[in-house]
């Protein structure tokens, strides 16, 4: 009774529904969510909180608040979240919906959250001993030692903890989130749907004559309404009609969307402020103008709806008939979703982040449905995007599993997904599928989740599932592969190899190629120890594949190459050990470039090249336009004085009697930075900040200076002056 096959499924692509059907729905598992706590009102999340309830209890960090074990959401991000993991309705259930949640509010209303919050959540979270740990959140940096990774790390030893990769996939190579960047995290990327969601309806004209057809809204939320309506027909184009004119309440209004000259500012402009006015449009391909990278998006109103121009032929012979039309809705409808014809429908969305590591560490871990998930917001049911769907995904999956296998360690956890992912062919959003060449690993990581052969598959790697090669400066091209078969039949196992494609790691600049970066069909030099050998039940084995970097002449600035290791048994299980290589120097690649620049009665100037005097207490200021091209561990714009050189760099730099401070900066909106900071997030385009005081100094000092500009290197020590890279 649990499970009546909702006809919308995202869990088909990932095997999920399979084990619902066999009775696997994560009982007795509970599940910390770290976010912004959860409506836990809602019938589909359990209806309240306490002994009996699917959300068993939570706390609240939020400042302010005034039940600190209250976690009542009212952002709608972890209620949403929740409910991928554990919700139910007529129309979706959630990957482990008999789970128990334990919800941990972090984020306030605006979903901001500090560090020292989360960090806080996170110990409390490990003291309640959950079984997983999910998190849909992070800031991005690519380091694994910040303190909060350390911490993530630490826990993940013996609890498994899963993050959201985060959604900058137009930022291109190298831009993971802070803790997610750790490896013993679980960090997960999105794919696309293979269904979109329409909702049933009739037209019912004056001589009982009825038309069933679907129609798609705005996030794919149904119409809340139930009954039967009048419609009012213009076969004018929805922007040349006069809306005006209906002022009555529950107003249906059928009119022509034209998809050939559709001009979205004039769309905008006729369709806001709807109200109680419910606009039907036709259009030859009614679902698309539902997805949010389309361009021509509609209005978000949920009173905008499409369907397909087919039915206009039927409103029109009735009405030419004499006839009128009624629309019959009921909110009580069943959706009906639909195969997705689309390129890339299952594959890799494209604001997914991709990796690797500032320190050439695997990222994302693994992939799931993170595009117009259905689920559950604060009030209403509709669809969402983002990798903080994804995480929450894995996290269900996770549950599922740990549900049969209680006892199995966060690091069995982890190399079985890992080995056991789906690799996913290339889609580029730009109009461009492969399906004869696998998409870079450090977009996907290991692949797309297959939950059955998670669950199901007997051979198993206890060796470290992610073979990191690192860069040509620290290249690791050996590594060991242990096999063991935990079956009961002796199994005959083959050793091959999978490639995935070579991309372009950064342009001719230094800046890491962006979405969808350059490739071609190189492949590594794989050497194996053995490519067949036979274990009895019980016995395990040692591979060792040595891995060399595929030989292209594409890339000059550097490249990254990806594929894995393929152990196929005689059992029908294929295992895949995922491997990577970045074909450039890190310690070679400089991370910061700034330009100090004034406004001079208007015209910008150089300051290294113009004397000026500035009175910066009183607001008259420089501006620092920068850019991170590459992470660094540490990075600071600092005050010295006139007589400083870079010979004269120590660090702490405050050794130096030549050192005044580290700079403030101010952003123009309401943000100061104090500019000594720790794993920044790396960008492409400039920023700047207005220089608005110092860190450790209340007034700025009377004098003639220098800003010294350092950026600690990827894989520097920072007692080394030589893994400094230091500008005047």
């Amino acid at each position: 009774s649990l499970l009546n096959q909702q006809s919308y499924n995202p869990h088909k692509l990932t095997g999920v529904d399979v084990l619902h059907q066999r009775g696997i729905t994560g009982q007795n598992i509970t599940i910390a969510i770290i976010d912004t706590g959860i409506n836990y009102n809602l019938p589909s999340l359990g209806g309240g909180i306490g002994p009996g309830f699917k959300v068993e209890f939570g706390r609240n960090y939020v400042e302010g608040a005034l039940d600190p074990n209250d976690p009542i959401d009212c952002e709608g991000h972890g209620t949403f979240i929740s409910s991928v993991i554990a919700g139910q309705t007529k129309d979706f259930v959630g990957v482990a919906p008999n789970a128990k949640l334990r919800v941990y509010k972090v984020s306030d209303c605006n979903n901001q959250a500090s560090t020292q919050t989360i960090i806080k959540a996170l110990t409390d979270a490990a003291n309640d001993n959950p079984d997983i740990i999910s998190l849909s959140l992070g800031s991005y940096d690519g380091f694994s030692d910040s303190p909060i990774s350390l911490l993530a790390s630490n826990i993940a030893q013996s609890i498994p903890i899963v993050l959201s990769a985060g959604n900058s996939g137009d930022l291109g190579n190298f831009y993971s989130t802070a803790f997610a960047s750790n490896k013993d995290i679980i960090s997960v990327g999105s794919t696309n749907p293979i269904q979109y969601i329409s909702w049933p309806a009739k037209l019912i004209s004056s001589n009982n004559q009825v038309l069933d057809f679907n129609y798609f809204s705005k996030n794919d939320t149904q119409l809340n309404l139930s009954g039967t309506f009048p419609i009012y027909y213009s076969s004018q184009n929805i922007c040349n009609l006069n809306l005006n004119q209906f002022s009555f309440q529950n107003s249906f209004i059928f009119s022509n969307l034209n998809d050939l000259s559709l001009d979205p500012n004039n769309i905008n402009c006729n369709l806001n402020n709807l109200q109680d006015k419910f606009i039907f449009l036709s259009s030859q391909n009614p679902q698309y103008y539902n997805f949010s990278q389309n361009p021509f998006s509609l209005p978000s109103s949920s009173n905008v709806i499409t369907f397909h121009d087919s039915v206009n032929s039927w409103i029109q012979k009735q009405l030419s008939l004499g006839n009128s039309i009624s629309l019959k809705l009921s909110s009580s409808d069943k959706m009906t979703p639909f195969p997705l014809q689309s390129l890339g429908a299952g594959k890799m969305s494209s604001f997914s982040s991709w990796g690797p590591t500032f320190q050439n560490d695997f990222y994302p871990i693994i992939s799931a449905p993170g595009a117009d998930i259905f689920g559950q917001n604060l009030y209403n049911l509709e669809s969402r995007n983002g990798t903080s769907l994804s995480a929450p995904y894995i996290t269900g999956v996770i549950a599922l599993y740990k549900s049969l296998y209680p006892n199995s360690s966060p690091q069995t956890i982890r190399n079985k997904l890992i080995s056991t992912a789906s690799t996913l062919s290339l889609f580029n959003e730009f109009g461009k599928s492969d399906s004869n060449l696998n998409a870079p690993l450090n977009q996907q990581g290991s692949g797309l989740v297959n939950a059955i052969n998670f669950v199901d598959y007997s051979t198993s790697i206890l060796s470290d599932p992610l073979l990191v090669l690192n860069d040509t400066d620290h290249r690791i091209s050996n590594h060991i592969i242990t096999i063991y078969n935990g079956g009961c039949e002796d199994v005959t196992y083959l050793v091959s190899h999978e490639s995935a494609a070579t991309v372009k790691a950064r342009d001719e600049n230094w800046i890491p190629s962006s979405y969808f970066p350059d490739y071609d069909y190189s492949q590594a030099i794989i050497n194996y120890s053995k490519t067949c050998f036979t274990l009895k039940p019980g016995e395990l084995t040692d591979i060792t594949v040595d891995i060399s970097p595929p030989i292209t002449y594409s890339f000059s600035d550097g490249y990254l190459f990806s594929g894995k290791i393929v152990i196929t048994g005689s059992n029908d299980e294929i295992l895949k050990i995922p491997y990577m290589g970045v074909e450039l120097s890190t310690n070679d690649w400089s991370g910061l470039e700034a330009y100090c620049i004034a406004d001079n009665n208007g015209t910008l100037i150089d300051l290294s090249e113009n004397d000026r005097i500035f009175d910066i207490q009183n607001r008259d200021t420089f501006s620092i336009y920068y850019r991170i091209l590459y992470g660094s561990p540490k990075f600071a714009f600092d005050l010295v004085s006139n007589d400083y050189t870079l010979q004269d760099f120590t660090y702490p730099p405050s050794d130096n009697p030549k050192w005044i401070s580290s700079l403030e900066l101010f952003d123009g909106l309401s943000n100061y930075s104090i500019f000594s900071q720790s794993s920044p997030s790396r960008f492409n385009d400039f920023v700047y900040g207005d220089v608005s005081g110092l860190n450790n100094i209340p007034n700025f000092p009377a004098g003639k200076y220098q800003i010294l500009l350092r950026s600690l290197k990827a894989f520097g020590n920072q007692d080394n002056i030589n893994d400094w890279d230091l500008f005047l």
